[in-house]
């Protein structure tokens, strides 16, 4: 029993990966500005960050790239990767530029924090939807003119 599953609306999971980012940018910001020994060019290299850190969302968004079946892990692989991204960029704003810990620690962590849960519900937000949505398709051994159901019970 097979059952047809809607596309991932990619724009919308854009859109609200979009907005998440620059709230994510902003809280960043905000909190390396008012840490314990915080300098402009540590609030800037935190929200510089914080931006970055959502590159690797464009490639749930890209079609050609991820295909709907995967997608869900995909997004899963992304959040892992863009926590790598933010401990890497906090390891190298700290001990290689020599910025005052509080302010890359507290800016980065907030922004990336931020940023993953909203992808993550995001995701989940669209696969239910998805799922909701699945069409039922006719059972080939089901006598004629019965539908097959799309879920099981178990």
């Amino acid at each position: 029993m097979t059952a047809l599953l809607p596309p991932i609306n990619r724009v919308r999971f854009a859109l609200i990966v979009g907005v998440a980012t620059l709230c994510a940018t902003g809280v960043g910001a905000t909190l390396a500005a008012r840490a314990e020994g915080a300098t402009d060019a540590a609030t800037m290299a935190v929200a510089v960050m914080v931006l970055a850190s959502a590159a690797p969302s464009v490639f749930a968004v890209l079609p050609g790239l991820i295909k709907d079946e995967i997608w869900g892990l995909s997004v899963l692989g992304i959040s892992a990767a863009r926590t790598l991204l933010a401990m890497g960029a906090m390891l190298v704003l700290i001990e290689v530029a020599g910025m005052p810990n509080a302010p890359v620690v507290h800016g980065l962590l907030a922004g990336a924090m931020i940023l993953t849960l909203a992808e993550a519900a995001a995701a989940v937000w669209q696969l239910q939807r998805r799922e909701a949505a699945r069409t039922p398709t006719t059972d080939p051994d089901a006598p004629a003119g019965v539908a097959s159901s799309a879920r099981r019970s178990l």
